[in-house]
């Protein structure tokens, strides 16, 4: 599949993860860097951290509302925190998601 081939196929199976496929190219890319962006922050994000990122004019809370919706029901959330955006886990995996780590200690000599 070309390079452009790709692109598209992305982009109709972002329409068609938000049920809509009478939306444009330049909203479905929008919705593309947001969600990048938040999943690979190591931190929250203002929402103008997102709109320097973004191509034109956007609205960007329109765009967190969607996702929101989006994710609602997945074991991710889009949350904010003191006016900052997050992906996170949901609550209820918690326990499933728990991770133990095993600590190697060198005895000591004595």
């Amino acid at each position: 599949m070309s390079p452009v081939s790709e692109h598209q196929a992305r982009e109709n199976s972002e329409r068609d993860r938000h049920g809509k496929t009478g939306i444009s190219d330049h909203h479905v890319y929008n919705l593309r860097v947001v969600r990048a962006l938040l999943f690979a922050a190591t931190e929250p994000l203002t929402e103008e951290a997102l709109r320097v990122r973004l191509s034109g004019n956007v609205d960007v809370a329109a765009l967190l509302a969607k996702l929101q919706h989006y994710y609602a029901d997945s074991g991710v959330n889009l949350v904010q925190v003191e006016g900052r955006w997050q992906l996170r886990t949901t609550l209820d995996l918690a326990e499933t998601l728990h991770v133990e780590a095993v600590i190697e200690r060198k005895l000591s000599r004595s």
